[in-house]
């Protein structure tokens, strides 16, 4: 296994894919929006993609960055079947390494936490997370 951070080729049907078995929704959702991957990775988000050694993509992780102050983890997701915590830990180190200079920021699930942490991402008592369901005025 290990990581680049080329979306470009990676494939529509992988990343939605990975999605799906990651629980975060359906694959024909994601695959409903042109050019899913090229849109999901403009200028400011980054990937970091997991591959096994036949170059298929089995985890991944969505980062917003200024690359000067801030990085904020959008998403860490694995496939299902292989092993979450080798898979996090691959990419988080790669994300540990080239946003390191920077504060980074994300929301965790609770079986996510102990990967984070191994990095140097903890928790911090002075920060709330909040967040507003699309398509909704409250």
């Amino acid at each position: 296994m290990h990581v680049h951070c080329n979306p470009y080729i990676i494939s529509n049907d992988a990343l939605a894919t990975v999605y799906e078995s990651a629980g975060y929704g359906t694959a024909s959702d994601y695959l409903s929006h042109q050019n899913f991957v090229t849109r999901s990775f403009p200028p400011g988000v980054f990937g970091f993609f997991a591959v096994d050694d036949r170059e298929d993509l089995i985890g991944f992780a969505r980062v917003f960055s200024d690359n000067l102050f801030c990085s904020w983890i959008a998403e860490l997701c694995v496939r299902s079947g292989h092993d979450k915590d080798a898979v996090r830990g691959v990419i988080l180190r790669s994300l540990v390494e080239r946003f390191g200079h920077t504060a980074i920021y994300t929301e965790a699930f609770e079986d996510e936490i102990e990967a984070y942490q191994s990095v140097g991402i903890v928790a911090r008592s002075r920060l709330t997370a909040l967040s507003r369901v699309p398509g909704t005025n409250a």
